[in-house]
């Protein structure tokens, strides 16, 4: 790296400059030895803000180790603009950005990462697999591993990162199990689909104490199966919504998305129609005679996160007579659906088309504002857009926005909002 430093935000840093200048031997040390104590990254609240603060990331370099990048939707999509500054004559490395009190965002280090995209899916998966976390951070994230796909990096592989939360980020206590909340069953079901020509792994969620043939009964079907029933995780929550009766009793089907980079894409991505006669064909008469249940469309939800949340809302404009709720998380509006269309595809769709009888629920995160698809627009402007059409449209949306990224730690705090904003009784309110 050549040219003058940037200007240093971090009070702290700029302290430490300074006493590396003035010749103190023993100021590096002991910077490390405060970073240890308090953990990283280092977070100090902007002079005459209330709501303003500096983070800084940190790492401390070791031999080998030319060039160190944060990979976090905060540090956007371009890697030279996000790789950390040396402090000369230390092994001090830190880059610093403006946030408002209530961001969250897990991030990882790329050591000595080329700057040039990835030359093919393979290569950007060995990128992933050698990312690290923050050894300081005592906040690590380890999302589960897919056994039946251990080696698909985009389903779950346990690689471990890093997570920070400043003081007012959004804490919802349904995410975490509850002492005195029963346990719903988690049943596991394979499926075999004459559609798809494959078999599908389903997951059923019943809440404890449900009797799932029980009159008027909600029904809520999640893309993304395995993320949802084991890294947000769905039945948690769902187990302590319904107890604090925050939310109607549902019974819940995890759906398994197979391998993410053909199938996940193929049937959510692509909305393929294929995937959607599964739904409506297979799936629900599965369910149907299963669990004996005749819902009701008006209380049939499709839940889905990205590719999953513009799916969603896709096919419950396809099945009104079977899905009329839809809870989108971080929805994929801005991709081309068919992939041959222009981005944006769905939102043209829903502006062209009849007000349909849906309820809808959707949020985007801020800093999903920071990545731009080619030729299109980011995900946060194109929920922004499809919000304003829905509601233009006459909908009953419900749209909320969260300052964090595209990843699970935003989303198990905004899936409890969906769930209580479609199937809320209105008699419970949470807790602090």
């Amino acid at each position: 790296m050549s040219g003058k430093p940037p200007p240093i935000s971090s009070r702290r840093i700029r302290r430490l400059a300074a006493a590396v200048r003035a010749g103190r031997p023993r100021a590096v040390p002991r910077f490390w030895t405060e970073m240890g104590r308090k953990g990283t990254p280092l977070i100090e609240k902007q002079p005459g803000s209330p709501h303003d603060y500096w983070v800084t990331f940190l790492w401390r370099g070791r031999r080998g180790v030319t060039t160190v990048g944060l990979r976090s939707m905060l540090a956007g999509q371009v890697p030279a603009e996000s790789l950390l500054t040396r402090l000369p004559g230390t092994d001090v490395w830190y880059r610093t950005y403006p946030v408002r009190d209530d961001y969250r965002e897990w991030y990882q280090f790329a050591l000595n990462e080329p700057l040039q995209p990835p030359h093919s899916p393979a290569e950007g998966d060995r990128r992933l697999r050698r990312r690290v976390p923050d050894p300081l951070n005592p906040k690590h994230v380890v999302y589960p591993r897919d056994p039946m796909f251990p080696h698909d990096v985009m389903k779950g592989a346990d690689f471990p990162g890093s997570l920070v939360e400043l003081p007012r980020a959004p804490r919802h206590r349904e995410v975490s199990p509850r002492r005195g909340v029963p346990t719903g069953r988690l049943e596991a079901h394979v499926v075999s689909s004459r559609l798809l020509k494959e078999k599908r792994r389903i997951w059923v969620h019943v809440p404890a104490g449900v009797d799932p043939t029980r009159p008027g009964l909600h029904l809520a079907l999640f893309f993304d199966g395995f993320a949802y029933s084991r890294s947000l995780p769905g039945p948690t929550i769902l187990d302590n919504l319904v107890a604090s009766d925050r939310i109607a009793p549902v019974l819940s089907v995890f759906i398994d998305q197979l391998g993410v980079r053909k199938e996940r894409v193929r049937d959510l991505c692509g909305s393929s129609p294929t995937f959607g006669r599964f739904l409506v064909e297979e799936l629900l008469p599965w369910v149907e005679r299963t669990y004996r249940v005749h819902p009701r469309p008006d209380r049939t939800m499709l839940v889905g996160l990205s590719c999953g949340g513009l799916a969603a809302l896709h096919w419950a404009a396809q099945h009104p007579e079977r899905f009329r709720l839809v809870l989108s998380q971080s929805g994929s509006f801005q991709m081309a659906q068919p992939p041959d269309e222009e981005p944006g595809s769905l939102i043209r769709r829903m502006m062209s088309r009849p007000r349909l009888p849906l309820r809808i629920y959707m949020d985007a995160g801020l800093l999903e504002g920071n990545y731009v698809i080619p030729g299109g627009m980011t995900l946060l402007a194109a929920n922004r857009h499809m919000r304003d059409v829905l509601s233009l449209k006459g909908y009953r949306v419900t749209y909320r926005e969260f300052n964090g990224g595209h990843e699970y730690q935003s989303w198990r705090e905004t899936l409890v909002d969906g769930l209580v904003a479609l199937l809320g009784t209105g008699r419970a309110r949470s807790k602090p």
